[in-house]
């Protein structure tokens, strides 16, 4: 019986998979974002160089 109590738990966030996709792409954008900031810090460090 408690195996099949954690089969249900273990498919219980297997179903909200979109919401996994959607953090992934939350983090996808955050490190997007971050890569610009360096570029752009990168940009204002060589340009008066």
């Amino acid at each position: 019986m408690p195996d099949t109590l954690v089969e249900c738990d273990r498919n219980v966030p297997v179903a909200p998979l979109p919401f996994g996709g959607l953090m992934t792409k939350m983090a996808l954008f955050l490190f997007g974002f971050l890569v610009l900031t360096i570029g752009i810090g990168l940009l204002a460090t060589i340009s008066p160089v």
